[in-house]
């Protein structure tokens, strides 16, 4: 098994320990470091942010040759993580002989270190990884009531005798998040600032998961299997990738494989909606997108989107934006000529 470890909390200089470590190739944009490597350790990307309030994001896109740890050094008692994965698996445990979790692709985990100075992440040989960490440091010095650092000092920190681990259930929304994250075209600090709005924003998605797992425990995991998972999120894509497809609850159930109830359940808990009122956002995203880029007619966003009705289309559309797409045609139309 390799092991790499990362000995600073400061993100610059832990990227440059595991720069060294992979012998991978380093690129900077603004606040954020990508690191790239293929060679005989295996292949990938680990992509780190940091934020204001010593806020850092870390992300592996990885595969490894050979079962690979990666050590972690922290804060006791001053540092909190979120941990997501979005494909692959991985393994934490706080020490060498502490007890190890799997986290599963869509899972989420909250770790935090009250007497162990390492977090142990291991990743499977030839299995291709995706995992984010969001790292909170600094929590002893959160002393504002009003602040969100201090709120997550007091829920997982304060007098806490061992280390806290908390595993919980299946979320796409963050997968969906880390996906926009990902596809940023932009440089500099426009980049930046949309980087740490999306980060903020997974963090709020999993301090909110560990809510509702927290008062749904029995209902949490459902009855879905690891299988089950993976073919919502494969409905899922094909939902955002091709919202005007018109299929039925049956159909799309029917084209991954699974029964239609399973479908709706896996919506249900990973999306916390239903399988048509998700169709019926993602047509609204895409309606809205191409009122901002395309010179199209309002009938003709609605026949491209997969709506029938124009009235329909209007009355959802004002629901989500407060506005007639008509209005917010003509807001961006005064916009771009003001």
């Amino acid at each position: 098994m390799n092991t790499f470890t990362i000995h600073s909390n400061t993100l610059n200089k832990g990227l440059l320990e595991l720069k060294e470590q992979l012998n991978a190739e380093a690129v900077s944009n603004f606040k954020e470091k990508q690191l790239t490597f293929n060679n005989v350790l295996g292949k990938g990307q680990i992509v780190g942010v940091a934020l204001k309030g010593r806020i850092n994001y870390l992300e592996f896109n990885v595969t490894f040759k050979e079962d690979t740890q990666v050590l972690l050094g922290t804060e006791t008692q001053n540092s909190l993580f979120f941990a997501y994965c979005v494909d692959g698996s991985l393994s934490h445990k706080f020490s060498e002989h502490s007890e190890t979790i799997v986290l599963e692709p869509f899972q989420t985990a909250i770790m935090a270190n009250s007497i162990s100075p390492i977090n142990v992440l291991e990743f499977k040989a030839n299995e291709p990884t995706n995992v984010s960490i969001i790292g909170v440091y600094g929590m002893q010095e959160a002393d504002n009531p009003e602040t969100i650092k201090y709120q997550l000092k007091e829920t997982f920190i304060k007098d806490k005798k061992e280390d806290y681990r908390f595993v919980g259930s299946y979320n796409l929304k963050i997968a969906d998040s880390i996906r926009q994250l990902n596809n940023l075209k932009m440089n500099g600090m426009v980049r930046a600032l949309m980087t740490e709005g999306l980060v903020h924003i997974i963090l709020a998605m999993e301090i909110q998961q560990h809510q509702r797992d927290s008062l749904l425990k029995d209902e949490a995991l459902g009855s879905l299997n690891s299988r089950d998972r993976k073919m919502v999120k494969e409905v899922s894509d094909f939902i955002q990738n091709y919202p005007e497809t018109n299929k039925t609850v049956v159909d799309l159930a029917s084209k991954v494989g699974i029964s239609p109830a399973k479908l709706q359940e896996g919506f249900r808990l990973m999306h916390k909606t239903t399988v048509n009122d998700f169709i019926r956002n993602e047509r609204i995203n895409k309606a809205e997108m191409l009122l901002k880029t395309t010179d199209f007619t309002i009938s003709e966003i609605v026949y491209t989107i997969g709506f029938s009705s124009r009235s329909y289309f209007s009355k959802i559309f004002k629901e989500k934006y407060n506005c007639s797409p008509v209005e917010y045609k003509s807001k961006i139309k005064m916009a771009v000529t003001t």
